[in-house]
Parts: structure tokens; C-alpha cells; sequence
């Protein structure tokens, strides 16, 4: 007899390993849906570790190419997890294809500059928009990153700060009327239940069904004729408001001159609030006219925050920042798996 020794060796399953290499694909299938891994460990009859250890070795896929960039950057952040670098993590899309393009540990300024610098110069340059909310150190980043790409400010964050200024003249009204007073008691509850109609725009108002109406006296109203008699309860609400639809009819028309027209002839009457937005829209004056004219906007970005939400949800919580990134990029197909 020679007296050698050699394992026995099956296609089924990997050199030194116990585990066939089915167990382990559907291991990565299954990590592509919203499961926890001890339920996926628990199905495919191994241990939670096996389920980690097939999660890592998807690592090489997750590093973007440094010769190429989209056209159009999305930038945002979300709450992921406590590390050394903070709460929130930072996210870029690809605004074109929606795509994710990475996901980063921190949103601190000087991370992402060492980041994105470490792309190709030609790469950045052919960058030709950046979508982000009105942040300042997100534009620091795109002028030193990016040098021929143009700032897009996200449209919700128009519409927000808009809401954010009329809602809070309707919180000043609110703090002077007598809540002990008889009438002015009645003017106080309609005011805080009713205000999402205040803030509605005019167009969007119902004005052919009829609803009992609690904060007056049971009668049947549409919401136009509600919004008509919360106005008359103080002449500083009203301006604010035909002000505030004003500004919104122009947005949602696209006319950016009529916008800032309006933003340059903002009456003096008008809360402190509104005059600070004056300030902060005319200093992003290009960003928000280049919003109402091109289709981007940061709307598949927030959409994948609440993917992410669900998933920290059912797992948990993470403790690995490198392992909720796997999950974030399986979940969206972003791993190709042969």
C-alpha cells in the first residue's frame, strides 16, 4: 500500500467545507429579502454564523469603481448606528437610474472629501448635478469635489420650509388667543385640529363633498368652506396664507421668476420666519431654479431611508456598520449573484 491519504472531494460542496454550496446560495437569496438572520440561519438548518460569514464574503462587490460617477449625485443622510463617527451615516444615489451608489459610516465633511477625491479627476469632472437639501457643507463638498457640477436643491425641502414658515405664523396666532375665553377657545381648537388643511395647497381643497364638521357645531362643510372660516379668525393668518399660496401656486408651476418675484416683494407683515426663508432661498437662488425645471429630486433617496428603517426593524438593530451595508445593497439588488 502507498499508506497516502486524500478527502473525498464532490462538486456539491467546497475544498474543507461541510456545508454544500446550494445551502450557501440560498443563504444570499434569502439575505435579499427583509428576514432576519437567525430566521434565515434557523430555515436553511445552520448555525447564525454560517449566515454571517456567507453575508461577509459578498464584500469585494459592495466597492464602487474609481473611474466612473453618474451624471447626477443624490446626497443625503439617515440614522444608522453608533460608531466612533456619530449617529448618522451618509447615502448617494444615482439620479438617473435610481441606483444605490454607496453608503458611507459618516456624513462629516472631511470624510467625504478624502472620499469622493479618491475618484479619477475626469470621473468627478463628467459629475454634472448635485441633489441635496439646503446644507451647507454638502455644497462645500460638491464645489471641491465636483468643479462642473451644478447645485439641484431637493424639492421637498423647498415645500417643507415653505410649510414651516406659514405653520409657524399659525402658532403665533394660536399663543394670543384667550384659550379660557368662550370664543377665542373655539378659534384655538380649530386652529391646532384643522391646521393640515391650512397648509394644503388652494387647488387640492375638496369643495364638493360635505363632512360634519366637530369644531363647528356638527355642521356640514367642505374643506374649502373650512379653510374660508378659520382665515376670518385673524387678519395676520390670512395675508400669511394667500402669501404662502402664492409662493406655492408659482412652485408648482415651475416659474422660477415668479417665485423669487415674490420672494423679493415679501410683505413686511409678514412673521420673522418669512423673512429669514427670504434669506436662505436667494442665497440657493440657482439650486431652487434649476429644481423646478429638472427632474431630479431626492425622492428614491428618502425611499430607501425607510427600506432601511424596515430592515434595522426586523433585525434588530445592527452592531457591524460593513454588515447592515451588505444587507442595504442585497436588499436592492445591487450584488449579482451567479
Amino acid at each position: 500500500l502507498c499508506q497516502s491519504y486524500w478527502p473525498a472531494s464532490t462538486y456539491l460542496v467546497e475544498p474543507y467545507c461541510f456545508i454544500a454550496k446550494q445551502v450557501r446560495y440560498k443563504i444570499l437569496f434569502t439575505l435579499e429579502e427583509n428576514i432576519a438572520m437567525k430566521n434565515i440561519a434557523k430555515h436553511c438548518n445552520v448555525s447564525s454564523t454560517t449566515v454571517q460569514r456567507v453575508l461577509q464574503s459578498v464584500s469585494t462587490h459592495i466597492r464602487p469603481k474609481k473611474n466612473r460617477l453618474p451624471k447626477c449625485l443624490l446626497f443625503d443622510e439617515f440614522r444608522s448606528l453608533k460608531t466612533s463617527y456619530g449617529k448618522f451615516s451618509f447615502s448617494c444615489m444615482d439620479g438617473g437610474t435610481g441606483e444605490v451608489f454607496d453608503i458611507l459610516p459618516t456624513r462629516k465633511k472631511k470624510y467625504l472629501i478624502d472620499y469622493f477625491k479618491g475618484f479619477d479627476l475626469k470621473a468627478r469632472e463628467a459629475v454634472e448635478y448635485v441633489v441635496t437639501d439646503m446644507n451647507a457643507p454638502y455644497v462645500d463638498i460638491m464645489a471641491e469635489c465636483f468643479p462642473k457640477a451644478k447645485l439641484v436643491v431637493d424639492r421637498f425641502h423647498i415645500v417643507q420650509y415653505l410649510n414651516r414658515c406659514f405653520d409657524d405664523t399659525r402658532k403665533q396666532v394660536m399663543k394670543k388667543l384667550d384659550k379660557n375665553d368662550s370664543k377665542e377657545g373655539k378659534f384655538y381648537r380649530q386652529l391646532k385640529s384643522l391646521y393640515k388643511l391650512l397648509l394644503k395647497f388652494k387647488d387640492n381643497l375638496d369643495y364638493n363633498h360635505f363632512v360634519k364638521r366637530r369644531n363647528f357645531h356638527w355642521a356640514h362643510l367642505t374643506e374649502t368652506e373650512v379653510v374660508d372660516r378659520l382665515l376670518t379668525i385673524s387678519e395676520e393668518l390670512k395675508n400669511a396664507y394667500n402669501y404662502y399660496q402664492s409662493l406655492l401656486e408659482a412652485y408648482y408651476d415651475g416659474d422660477s421668476e415668479e417665485f423669487f418675484s415674490l420672494i423679493d416683494d415679501m410683505p413686511q407683515t409678514l412673521s420673522k420666519k418669512f423673512k429669514t426663508l427670504k434669506k436662505t432661498f436667494n442665497h440657493y437662488k440657482s439650486g431652487i431654479e434649476l429644481a423646478l425645471v429638472l427632474p431630479y429630486s431626492n425622492g428614491k433617496l428618502e425611499n430607501l431611508h425607510t427600506h432601511i428603517k424596515n430592515l434595522k426593524r426586523t433585525a434588530y438593530g445592527f452592531r457591524s456598520f460593513l454588515n447592515m451595508k451588505r444587507r442595504i445593497f442585497l436588499l436592492n439588488h445591487l450584488i449579482k449573484i451567479k
